[in-house]
């Protein structure tokens, strides 16, 4: 929602400074995670990623995912979701069902297209 909706919506609504270093700063721990443990990161925003892991061989991805989680949680003090699928738009949806602060996994035979 944009902030003069939600002032419009709620004329009393206090609206706190933004601080864009310390978000930078978050964001860059976040994605310096990511890389460190997958090569192929495609960013969405500054908090969202994709990320392609179809070329590790052996990897348990729930794991892989929990770790993540549990690495960004660590680093940051956020928590995170993460969505597992095949494709984007299954792990969109993965992730809707994950949040807040867990992990979803839709395998393969979950759907059909």
């Amino acid at each position: 929602m944009f902030v003069r909706d939600a002032k419009a919506l709620c004329p009393h609504l206090v609206i706190l400074p933004y601080d864009f270093e310390a978000y930078e700063e978050v964001a860059d721990q976040f994605y310096d995670i990511l890389h460190k443990h997958c090569r192929k990161v495609q960013a969405v925003s500054c908090d969202e990623a994709f990320l392609d892991v179809t070329y590790l061989e052996g990897v348990d991805i729930d794991m892989l995912a929990s770790i993540v989680i549990q690495e960004i949680f660590e680093t940051t003090g956020c928590t995170a979701s993460a969505g597992i699928a095949r494709n984007m738009l299954m792990a969109r949806l993965a992730t809707r069902t994950a949040k807040p602060n867990g992990q979803c996994n839709i395998p393969p035979k979950g759907y059909a297209f």
